[in-house]
């Protein structure tokens, strides 16, 4: 099955490859108990002891929400929208700015959360045939409890999730920025590479760039893009790109040849590392 779901200013204590004079440097920030999710202004995650952590991304103003015993938080979403899943009580929406939870419509059970957008929640169920293709994916509006099936034999779609209508995504899609997107596809004139293409409100493409071998974990704003570019030669290199798309100024960060993804709070850009599963080292971008 192929999907995608669209879906601190601190100190620099470390570096994490050699940067050239005047570049953009990580500075580690800390390492999470579990990978976090992000509501577009805050980093969130799950602590020990049932609460949530946020991290505001501009101002890097930390609080922590208790949360009901035996209930965690699942995803959030761009709005200040959490996603909490709890053992035995229905699930809950938390207020990612105050804490507050909310009652949901009544969601039907599910295997498993696949994503979670500003309206729709894209979620698994897997029939007894398991593991093959002969489960579901559930759409449910966590606002009105509307719901859309789509059986996994004719799941070639992506949706979305943050819009009241369910729009239909291009396959390629791995970001999303209002009415822009960011798409990376194979390319098709020959040559191993990957083309990373941005389209525009009004269906314009444009090539952003040409990775060598493989682009990857990319973040999308409206005025500015990233991603990791790896080489697939035996030094599995890995570089953070940023690209303005006012200026077309592009800057560039060694990232060596340790597993590396992006993720975007605000207008922070930060870089995780894994640190023993499901542990991750998290790293704010600065500026040289």
């Amino acid at each position: 099955m192929r999907r995608a779901v669209l879906a601190l200013p601190l100190a620099a204590l470390c570096w994490l490859a050699p940067q050239a004079a005047g570049a953009s440097r990580l500075a580690y920030v800390e390492t999470l108990p579990s990978y976090p999710f992000d509501d577009g202004e805050r980093l969130l995650w799950n602590t020990p002891g049932g609460r949530v952590m946020t991290l505001d991304g501009a101002t890097g103003r930390r609080r922590a929400f208790a949360l009901p015993a035996g209930c965690g938080l699942a995803g959030a979403t761009r709005g200040g929208v959490g996603l909490v899943r709890c053992r035995r009580q229905p699930h809950r929406r938390l207020d990612t700015r105050t804490g507050a939870l909310d009652d949901l419509p009544r969601i039907p059970p599910v295997d498993l959360v696949g994503g979670v957008g500003r309206f729709w929640l894209y979620t698994l169920v897997l029939d007894e045939c398991y593991p093959h293709d002969c489960g579901y994916s559930r759409y449910l509006n966590w606002r009105t409890g509307e719901e859309r099936r789509v059986e996994w034999m004719d799941d070639n779609e992506q949706f979305d999730l943050d819009s009241p209508g369910l729009r239909e995504l291009p396959l390629d899609t791995v970001a999303v920025a209002g009415r822009s997107l960011l798409e990376i596809e194979w390319n098709r004139r020959g040559g191993a590479h990957e083309v990373l293409r941005l389209r525009g409100p009004d269906g314009r493409r444009r090539r952003i760039a040409r990775c060598r071998d493989f682009c990857h974990s990319a973040a999308l704003w409206p005025d500015r893009v990233a991603w990791i570019e790896t080489t697939e030669d035996e030094a599995g290199r890995r570089t953070l790109h940023r690209l303005s798309l006012r200026t077309g100024r592009r800057r560039q960060t060694p990232l060596g040849s340790r597993l590396a993804g992006v993720v975007r709070a605000g207008p922070t850009l930060f870089v995780l590392r894994p640190a023993g599963e499901p542990r991750q080292r998290l790293y704010r971008l600065e500026a040289g």
